[in-house]
């Protein structure tokens, strides 16, 4: 969806739900899953500034409406800035919101030790009320800002994660860099339908409805593509899972019974 789209959503929401504080609650919502192969990286890497690096990297499969990147300018700070793209348009706060509020969440799922940030930076106005930002962010507020940051000490970006997994995470950036890899390539239908497949790992069940949502497509629209190139649907899980498999026992120790 473009951001236009999720503004709309975000609006017809609003009214629906009268939270105005919606993308702060749909930020909390976030689980490492949610990410797909971009939160299994992020999990299994040793550190917060391990996990960061990771995730500017492969940011654009998770989503190309905002990236994340380090800046060290301030003295004995780390500003992880958070920026959305297509900041010309006009957004809604809740976007901001959500990607701030994510982040947060994922760091307390996910780390060892949990501690608070020196300050919240966003780039809107602050809203009358700003109760659930405190209760969230546990830090200071600064509305009106040059960008959406989370400021943290230095020592931030050393603070491990739990339990991280080095195979797994080699595993999961092989896939992250075969997935980059076909996202800048030219793409013919049948590569997007695989690659949906590939972002869906972690799904129990491949129904073709579901990479119709992921797609935000039709089913019958991507039947009708599919015959045109000559292939089913199923043949496309079969050569995915296939090329998965080779990944698996080519570059890890894991048993063939795991595979």
């Amino acid at each position: 969806l473009s951001l236009e789209e999720m503004d709309h959503i975000y609006s017809q929401a609003l009214l629906l739900t009268r939270d105005e504080n919606m993308g702060l609650h749909v930020g909390e919502c976030m689980t490492v899953g949610s990410l797909s192969i971009v939160g299994h990286i992020l999990r299994n890497s040793r550190t917060v500034g391990e996990s960061l690096k990771k995730m500017t990297e492969y940011n654009e499969i998770a989503s190309d409406g905002f990236r994340m990147k380090i800046n060290r300018r301030e003295k004995g700070l780390v500003v992880i800035d958070c920026t959305i793209l297509h900041d010309d348009v006009h957004l809604l706060r809740q976007h901001n919101e959500c990607v701030l509020s994510a982040a947060i969440t994922l760091w307390t799922e996910s780390l060892e030790k949990i501690t608070n940030p020196v300050e919240v930076r966003f780039k809107h106005k602050s809203p009358q009320d700003t109760a659930e930002h405190q209760r969230i962010f546990q830090a200071p507020l600064r509305f009106n800002s040059s960008m959406n940051a989370i400021v943290y000490k230095d020592s931030f970006l050393d603070i491990p994660n739990i339990l991280p997994n080095p195979e797994l995470l080699f595993l999961f950036e092989q896939h992250a860099k075969q997935v980059l890899s076909e996202l800048h390539a030219d793409q013919q239908f049948t590569k997007k339908v695989s690659l949906a497949l590939i972002r869906k790992l972690s799904e129990q069940s491949l129904f073709i409805e579901t990479i119709a949502d992921e797609l935000c497509r039709g089913v019958r629209n991507i039947q009708i593509q599919l015959i045109k190139e000559y292939i089913s649907y199923l043949k496309i899980i079969e050569e995915t899972r296939k090329k998965l498999a080779f990944l698996y026992l080519r570059y890890t120790d894991l048993f063939i019974a795991v595979i």
